[in-house]
């Protein structure tokens, strides 16, 4: 990455090797309109990338971060920028760790003074069957279960993700294993997004994509086997979801041995006697004795 770039808005050439900081960059910067233009932008930010790497990690990190706690649209975007910046290893690692740190954020905010604002959102949006739903669901299920339920939830489209982080603290789900979860489920989709990235890099570098190695076919398998874990978990938590349903299926063949009971019939029903009919009832007694 050792060219020249000529930017068409200043008409100034510049050496790539010469952008090593901010205020050299920035300059430099402009709306792609067609592949080539996108090839010349990725260059750049790589160029800057390299001569910047922790300072452009951070940066990242907190953008990315801050996007997530306020679930701003925008982090699929900075997943593919960090494909084509950083690679797979530091790509995938930062996607990961800037989603996990961003729910985190939301649910402490939520859980600290969004109390309010998520019962109202929650009505306007005509979600408050979502929220019993998953409140019922977290009541049934604990420890890894519950952890299991979480995973389910965040990659398959059952809950959005700003429902999930904004819900959680009010349903009694813990923030460690929401965690786990975060970190767990949003894996797949930052590995197809910095794979995007990776790719475009090299189609518009090289003019021709590299065909997938086998490190990236393991990935894939695994993402393939994530892929299921919603269908497993569906079917493990909806036989769950009645408790009181199983215990009376399980004590329904005891109940089947049982004598019936009896009725009384209505003529051996005594009907009640009235203060009038019980005082009258002694006399008639003594009159028959004399």
């Amino acid at each position: 990455m050792d060219g020249t770039f000529t930017n068409g808005s200043i008409g100034v050439e510049t050496s790539l090797s010469d952008v090593h900081t901010l205020r050299e960059v920035l300059p430099l910067l402009f709306l792609p309109e067609s592949t080539a233009d996108a090839g010349k932008l990725a260059e750049i930010l790589g160029v800057y990338a390299q001569a910047n790497y922790w300072y452009c990690i951070v940066t990242m990190f907190f953008v990315f971060v801050t996007l997530q706690s306020f679930n701003i649209p925008g982090t699929v975007f900075l997943n593919v920028m960090m494909g084509c910046l950083f690679g797979y290893l530091e790509g995938v690692s930062l996607g990961v760790l800037s989603g996990t740190c961003g729910a985190m954020i939301a649910y402490t905010i939520s859980s600290r003074w969004g109390g309010g604002v998520v019962n109202w959102v929650v009505r306007k949006t005509g979600m408050e069957s979502k929220m019993t739903w998953f409140s019922d669901q977290v009541a049934a299920n604990d420890n890894i279960d519950l952890l299991l339920f979480l995973v389910f939830l965040r990659i398959s489209p059952v809950l959005p993700n700003w429902f999930i982080n904004a819900v959680s603290p009010h349903v009694g789900v813990p923030p460690m294993p929401l965690a786990v979860a975060t970190a767990i489920g949003i894996a797949p989709q930052t590995f197809l997004a910095v794979h995007g990235g990776l790719m475009l890099r090299e189609l518009i570098s090289s003019g021709q994509s590299h065909p997938l190695g086998p490190r990236e076919w393991c990935m894939l398998s695994v993402l393939a086997i994530c892929v299921l874990i919603p269908l497993w978990a569906k079917k493990r938590f909806n036989k769950k979801s009645d408790p009181q349903e199983s215990r009376q299926t399980s004590r329904s063949p005891s109940v089947a041995h049982e004598e019936p009971v009896r009725q009384p019939s209505p003529a051996s029903v005594e009907k009640p006697t009235t203060g009038r009919e019980s005082s009258v009832a002694p006399e008639e007694s003594t009159n028959n004795d004399e």
